[in-house]
């Protein structure tokens, strides 16, 4: 045996000697408020995130299609069900068990989720058009750098991963959602 303890030596007994040990704070005043700011930030990007995936679905909801690019739909579709099957068999079922019971969504689902994302591609592409949203090639740059430090990877393992196409919607996205919030009137219930 080295020691026995009984807890209280792991931690400093009060705020102010942990303040002053184990952070680079001047004082107590200033550590809380850092967290507080810190917090305050999160609660907004979290509210924020709300109201713009609030927006997005009002959008998709009040928008029109009269038909779909079947190309794309069943370039999506293909994609999941081979990616489903793969997981499928890393899980010793099959694609109809995996796609039931791990994805919730049956064949025809998967079709309707595959139109969806077709869907709001093409309210996209029609938004960044009549907004005159322009992504320049140092902004997708600078945006394939920002999601490949959020992920934690770099720019070429992000790219191996996401194609620019894929980087630029997201961008777009970002810059549309923003656009259509400020001009928004927000209701809150």
């Amino acid at each position: 045996i080295n020691g026995i303890y009984d807890g209280t030596e792991a931690f400093p007994p009060t705020i102010e000697e942990f303040v002053d040990e184990f952070t680079d704070f001047k004082n107590v005043e200033e550590f809380h408020k850092h967290h507080r700011e810190a917090l305050d930030q999160q609660l907004y990007q979290k509210a924020l995130a709300s109201v713009h995936d609030l927006l997005w679905k009002q959008i998709i909801d009040n928008s029109t299609y009269h038909s779909f690019p079947e190309e794309e739909v069943t370039r999506i579709y293909n994609t999941y069900t081979e990616t489903y099957k793969q997981y499928a068999e890393m899980y010793g079922v099959d694609y109809e068990t995996f796609l039931t019971q791990y994805v919730g969504l049956d064949d025809a689902g998967l079709r309707a989720m595959s139109e969806s994302y077709v869907q709001e591609d093409m309210t996209l592409y029609q938004l960044v058009k009549e907004l005159g949203v322009e992504i320049t090639d140092e902004e997708l740059n600078a945006g394939c750098e920002f999601y490949a430090e959020q992920y934690g990877v770099t720019v070429e393992e992000l790219l191996s991963y996401y194609d620019k196409e894929t980087i630029w919607l997201s961008l777009a996205y970002e810059e549309v959602i923003t656009i259509v919030s400020e001009s928004a009137e927000i209701i809150e219930e």
